[in-house]
């Protein structure tokens, strides 16, 4: 039978445990780099993950942050919103997703990780275009609206 002092006990071992199997900066970097054809780079000063030309994944200072889609970014932080959240600023709005290691699992990470490597190996030329004019066109404020010049006599398209 396990008393009250037991029981307060297995929680504190509990609790040492969940933080020793903490994931480190170095734990998500060997993941990235365990996926086929990805290699680390610097970008921005920042290291960061790639397979090709487009990078998936990166770290910065202190923090991974993984680039998903919208539609992806939305069922983990839906599904795990302890764990993953929109980055602040413009980006997190387009999918750059930051992981919260400190309470993380590893399969969480390697699922999510292997999503944006999806995302790169499939972005051939015609889909990293495409993904990018996505990407600016739901850009906060930058949605595209019609204009006509103070004469009236055309129309253009103005990022808005």
């Amino acid at each position: 039978m396990i008393g009250l002092a037991d029981r307060d006990r297995l929680t504190a071992n509990d609790k040492a445990n969940a933080e020793a199997r903490q994931m480190t900066i170095d734990d998500f970097r060997h993941i990235a780099l365990t996926m086929p054809g990805v290699v680390e780079s610097n970008g921005l000063g920042y290291p960061n993950f790639r397979v090709g030309l487009t990078s998936f994944a990166t770290i910065e200072d202190s923090m991974a942050v993984i680039r998903l889609t919208r539609d992806q970014q939305a069922m983990v932080v839906a599904t795990a919103p302890d764990v993953f959240a929109p980055e602040p600023g413009g980006w997190g709005h387009i999918g750059s997703t930051v992981v919260q290691l400190d309470i993380v699992d590893e399969a969480a990470v390697q699922n999510t990780l292997a999503m944006a490597w999806s995302n790169a190996v499939n972005a051939g030329w015609r889909g990293r275009v495409e993904l990018l004019i996505d990407r600016l066109q739901r850009w906060p404020g930058r949605g595209q609206t019609d204009e006509r010049c103070e004469n009236g006599s055309f129309t253009r398209r103005t990022g808005k």
